[in-house]
């Protein structure tokens, strides 16, 4: 199929924050299943944040929790979501950005491939992923990083 159905990169309005949602294709997941599989094959990965339903100020320091989500990349779509895979990977989350770089335009993007959008076509030259903890002392962090996901939209 088509590059351009491979990913998009959502911004999402949670509580009174927002944050970065990115859902993408990849030739395999990886993870680890209770049974001991794996999900071979193609999968669908999300990463997002929610409300974390456990919240309590006293013990938790972000009222948000950061999500990945797996599922099989096939057909019927009733038999993959019996296989989805949904669980949190960190609750200090207090803030969650992605830009993506369309090198044709030589600029960043909030979003990429949704409707509407000026980047739509293909996959972007870079993403940049800024994550921000709340540690339980309450310091607060960010990381930073961008990653080349190829050279050109052409390659």
């Amino acid at each position: 199929f088509h590059s351009s159905d491979n990913l998009l990169g959502e911004r999402e309005q949670i509580g009174d924050t927002t944050f970065s949602k990115i859902t993408f294709v990849a030739l395999s997941g990886g993870q680890y299943m209770p049974d001991g599989a794996t999900h071979t094959g193609m999968v669908q990965i999300s990463y997002y944040v929610r409300e974390n339903p456990d919240y309590d100020p006293a013990r938790h320091p972000s009222k948000y929790v950061l999500i990945r989500e797996e599922t099989p990349y096939t057909r019927p779509f009733d038999k993959a979501y019996e296989k989805q895979m949904i669980f949190p990977l960190t609750e200090e989350i207090i803030g969650f950005d992605l830009f993506y770089f369309d090198a044709d335009g030589m600029k960043w993007h909030e979003t990429w491939g949704e409707e509407g959008s000026q980047a739509t076509d293909g996959l972007p030259a870079m993403i940049q992923f800024t994550l921000s903890l709340r540690s339980e002392r309450g310091k607060e962090e960010s990381f930073t990083t961008a990653v080349p996901l190829r050279s050109s939209r052409n390659s």
